[in-house]
């Protein structure tokens, strides 16, 4: 049994995937996305966008890639996973993300390489941008050489643009580093959807996934039950909204009310109350 054509779906709308195609933007979110973008255009250097998980940090890292990539003037790379367990390990990744040419074998080597070409792509009218996904995982070195990074600048901009998508335990760790702090030009902390906006976000998913039935698949109960459930999380609202669609066509049923969430709910817990 297809599960979207029963529905008159054309595509899965509760994937938990971060495609930027189903990003729904709340107020936060859409505020977020368009102060980066000035921040980014003003070459201001280092911005952290900090939020709990689940609540849309790697969805927003995607739709601000994806708008900026399309644009000329810029050149912007990615990095989701930023474990890296030296600074000589981080900037051969930067060399080979950026198609920079290795000169020398050192990590000083690398870092004047990595410089020059910022200064050779800033006098072209280039922007280089990096995006860093999971900022919470940063080790302390590599904190510090993005410090370091934000001494690279001309007399009116910094060489490097920087944005840092990360959960609350970075914030704490950049308190106490002052002098990292003192540098970010913008910080933005990004909070859960409030329960209109949970409804909206349902409804924007469909539609994108094509859904043009008359009838609303999501009661008001319905969607009360889930904004309780995921305390407004988008990407646990999108997990439950699945299971929710799931239950109801594997039992014949056309609709979500709150019975079925209560139910999707209740048969996650006991999983989750299961030892390992």
């Amino acid at each position: 049994m297809d599960l979207y054509s029963a529905l008159g779906l054309a595509q899965e709308p509760f994937s938990t995937t971060a495609d930027p195609a189903f990003m729904y933007a709340s107020q936060e979110h859409r505020e977020a996305l368009l102060r980066l973008q000035l921040s980014l255009r003003q070459r201001r250097g280092l911005n952290v966008i900090i939020g709990d998980i689940g609540v849309g940090k790697t969805t927003l890292c995607r739709k601000l890639y994806d708008e900026i990539a399309r644009e000329e003037g810029y050149v912007i790379r990615v990095v989701d996973d930023p474990s890296f367990r030296s600074e000589f390990q981080f900037m051969a990744y930067l060399l080979h993300a950026f198609g920079v040419p290795r000169q020398g074998r050192s990590g000083y080597d690398f870092k004047e390489c990595f410089r020059n070409f910022l200064l050779e792509l800033v006098e072209k009218g280039q922007t280089p941008i990096l995006l860093i996904d999971e900022g919470q995982i940063l080790p302390p070195p590599i904190l510090e050489m993005i410090r370091m990074f934000l001494n690279f600048e001309t007399d009116k901009f910094k060489l490097l643009q920087l944005v840092i998508f990360a959960q609350i335990e970075l914030l704490e760790r950049l308190r106490a580093r002052r002098n990292f702090l003192d540098r970010i030009a913008l910080r933005y902390i990004l909070n859960p959807l409030q329960e209109h906006e949970v409804a909206d976000m349902i409804n924007y998913r469909l539609t994108v996934a094509g859904y043009q039935g008359e009838k609303q698949l999501f009661t008001e109960d319905a969607i009360h039950a889930i904004y309780e459930a995921t305390g407004g999380l988008p990407r646990p609202i999108t997990m439950l909204c699945h299971n929710a669609l799931e239950h109801i066509v594997l039992n014949e049923r056309d609709i979500v009310d709150r019975e079925v969430v209560d139910h999707c709910v209740e048969r996650e817990a006991v999983f989750a109350a299961v030892p390992a």
